[in-house]
């Protein structure tokens, strides 16, 4: 597990400088007009494929791998929650038979008592009886505190589990801030199918008509505006003639 997060963490540095050459890629290639070579062009785009091509199998390897790291946490925590759920059925186990022991020690007991006021002599039997009774009772109440230890250890392993799961999650969601990336973002803006360098051109010359054409409105604009502040000046000075 430790050997597979290293490789997730290393690969992440990789993933951060494909998404810039990414972006930096797609830059060039809006800044490309129509004097520029189809070669170079093409050269461009082959680049940004390639990129595009290696930031997909780095997050595809990333996502298995967490998948595989979450599922394998998933499962310990599973077996580590089953071990302490069978030393309980242990416990419960254990402790009928402490009860029943103990009911045969207060019996044996009894009849001890019983015996040695009737007759000494044949108490001694039941003395021996008692006592493997109560030495059955120890030995069983040992094994129970061995498993009451187990089922705590059991369950603290649990805890610790709980908590390195939590602690992966936690560190996973703090490199994506910190990074101010995700599997949805990384994959988002790269194109997948390279644009054709005819119609790269043909949108920049799109542009460039679109732009002419703005560009003489304005002018019109502005002639008519200046027309319209002359006739004004021209009235203006009548009317002073006028005068």
């Amino acid at each position: 597990m430790s050997k597979l997060y290293f490789k997730i963490g290393s690969d992440w540095e990789e993933v951060v400088r494909l998404r810039n050459e990414i972006a930096k890629l797609k830059q060039e290639l809006m800044s490309m007009d129509g004097t520029q070579t189809p070669a170079a062009f093409k050269a461009l785009n082959a680049q940004l494929a390639a990129s595009n091509q290696r930031l997909d199998e780095l997050v595809t390897n990333a996502a298995k791998a967490g998948a595989e790291m979450e599922t394998g946490f998933k499962r310990k925590i599973f077996d580590a929650s089953q071990a302490v759920n069978g030393f309980t059925e242990k416990i419960l186990a254990q402790k009928a038979v402490v009860k029943d022991i103990e009911a045969d020690v207060k019996r044996l007991g009894d009849a001890y008592r019983i015996a040695l006021k009737r007759n000494p002599l044949s108490a001694n039997s039941k003395l021996e009886e008692y006592n493997a009774a109560r030495k059955a009772l120890d030995e069983e109440k040992a094994a129970l505190f061995g498993l009451t230890q187990q089922q705590a250890e059991a369950r603290l392993s649990v805890k610790k589990l709980r908590d390195e799961y939590a602690l992966y999650n936690d560190n996973a969601k703090e490199i994506v801030e910190s990074n101010n990336l995700s599997l949805i973002h990384i994959s988002e803006p790269t194109r997948r199918t390279p644009i054709s360098y005819a119609v790269f051109c043909l949108k920049k010359k799109k542009n460039k008509k679109n732009n002419k054409k703005i560009k003489q409105k304005q002018s019109r604009n502005i002639i008519h505006d200046e027309r319209i502040s002359l006739c004004n000046d021209k009235r203006t000075e009548q009317v002073n003639v006028c005068i």
